[in-house]
């Protein structure tokens, strides 16, 4: 059996500590939004190795939270970095043994548990699985002035948690950041020249950006 590991990507040295708290400690129903997705992992698969990169400056708070929430599962904190991708690299550089690592938003606290089961399968099967969802609304691609509708079958939504084999995964990052990388599968996928296992995501699984985001994740919740 492979081993198991989550990063969760909730900040880099981008989110100092200020008057504001970060989403990710917003409280919904009752907890910080960074523990509701962290149990959704650790409850689906109880033997992973959760790693969670954050701004040093919120070392504290996490700790102080998790006595608050009564919050036990095991954590390994890691500290952020200038961009997602450093982020993540902070994160990959922190597991030294092979199997699968699933990269995941801090924000996105509403993925199923059997949806993250059934990811890892795939994963362990493809070794790179990217879920994805179609869109609603109709699109335009923006030219200048002018304007035109694009065929909106022809895109989907990307979503996390993304999942790798670790040694495709620390080979692509190893490559060096580009400003190109708009997520952790675009890295791979331009350094290794793979492409992911695409798989229907979950509508459920929103990221919480907007105050209405929060309004809808404690309904969902």
């Amino acid at each position: 059996m492979l081993n198991k590991y989550l990063i969760v990507v909730a900040g880099g040295v981008g989110s100092r500590m200020n008057a504001t708290i970060p989403k990710q400690f917003l409280l919904v129903n009752g907890k910080p939004i960074l523990f509701h997705t962290i149990e959704n992992f650790a409850c689906a698969i109880p033997e992973l190795r959760i790693i969670c990169v954050l701004h040093p400056d919120y070392f504290d708070l996490f700790e102080e939270l998790k006595l608050k929430h009564d919050f036990n599962y095991e954590v390994t904190l890691v500290e952020g970095g200038k961009t997602r991708y450093h982020s993540s690299k902070n994160g990959i550089n922190a597991i030294d043994g092979e199997g699968i690592i699933a990269i995941h938003d801090a924000a996105r606290p509403i993925v199923s548990k059997q949806h993250i089961i059934d990811l890892f399968q795939k994963a362990e099967l493809s070794g790179f699985v990217l879920p994805v969802v179609s869109l609603k609304e109709s699109l335009r691609l923006i030219n200048g002035e002018s304007s035109e509708n694009v065929d909106r079958s022809t895109y989907k939504v990307v979503q996390t948690p993304q999942l790798f084999k670790s040694d495709r995964l620390k080979e692509a990052f190893e490559k060096g950041y580009k400003s190109m990388y708009t997520d952790d599968a675009s890295v791979v996928q331009s350094e290794l020249g793979i492409s992911p296992l695409l798989v229907e995501g979950e509508e459920n699984n929103i990221k919480i950006t907007t105050p209405i985001d929060m309004v809808i994740a404690q309904q969902l919740l």
